[in-house]
């Protein structure tokens, strides 16, 4: 989606462009809109699944290449239909990195981006919650590691930064020493 070059990304290309302009004609979706599009990518994900587990246990030449043609199509359905739903939130990671201001702006819309990409695909419909709230959690959590490891000068483990040390607790003082009786 974007470029990448010495562990940066930028904005400077045509699908960076195209990403706002495609966020800028996309309409926002309503409640109900967004549990239609989600419950539609829950059933496109487990018809994929049906034809995979399908094809790889077919014997039959021509059972599996028609299910080979059903699988190219729902795969493409898959993709258009997660698109609409990325392309409807994008909004939110702008609103996001516009409230941080750690790295550089499109530094942490790119990895809020990723974010929102990781939420399109593990959001389930049949929580409670909102989409939006949903994917704020990762849009954040992105952002931060994302940051992290372009403002670390030492790789460290991602759990790292993220919660303090667990300390033991002091140990007791020493028990008093017995006197020894001298005859």
């Amino acid at each position: 989606m974007f470029a990448h070059s010495h562990g940066m990304l930028h904005d400077e290309t045509i699908e960076g462009k195209t990403l706002l302009a495609q966020m800028a004609s996309t309409p926002l979706l309503g409640v109900e809109g967004e549990k239609e599009l989600a419950t539609e990518l829950r059933r496109l994900r487990d018809l994929i699944k049906f034809y995979r587990q399908t094809i790889a246990e077919s014997s039959d030449a021509t059972e599996s290449e028609f299910y080979h043609a059903y699988l190219s199509e729902t795969e493409a359905e898959l993709t258009r239909k997660r698109d609409e739903f990325f392309y409807a939130n994008v909004r939110l990671v702008l609103d996001i990195v516009g409230s941080m201001s750690r790295m550089e702006y499109m530094d942490m819309f790119q990895w809020g981006v990723i974010g929102l990409m990781r939420a399109v695909d593990l959001y389930d419909p049949t929580l409670d919650v909102r989409f939006s709230t949903y994917a704020t959690y990762w849009i954040k959590q992105a952002i931060q590691r994302g940051c992290d490891k372009d403002e670390s000068l030492i790789a460290l483990p991602v759990r790292t930064g993220q919660e303090p040390p667990k300390r033991l607790p002091p140990s007791p003082p020493p028990a008093p020493a017995k006197k020894r009786r001298t005859r």
